[in-house]
């Protein structure tokens, strides 16, 4: 029994941030903060928004380097 109550807590700490990440690309996407080809700054990188899903966004950087940021890191630095 105290395996069951060990698990459940340790799939909801992963599903957490699944969760997380899903509402912030929902909100991301209904919200508009910035939208496709707009030049973004997060942390300490800078670039063209290339992608948005529910889950990550993904910027291109000035380099060619390609970003793949979490929702809810970029929605909670917005």
């Amino acid at each position: 029994m105290q395996l069951l109550g060990i698990s459940g807590v340790a799939i909801g700490f992963a599903f957490r941030d699944i969760l997380q990440n899903f509402l912030a690309g929902i909100l991301i996407l209904l919200t508009e903060p910035f939208q496709l080809d707009d030049q973004i700054v997060f942390k300490d990188f800078e670039g063209t928004v290339e992608n948005i899903q529910t889950r990550a966004t993904t910027i291109r950087t000035y380099d060619g380097r390609r970003i793949v940021i979490s929702n809810s890191e970029l929605f909670m630095s917005w």
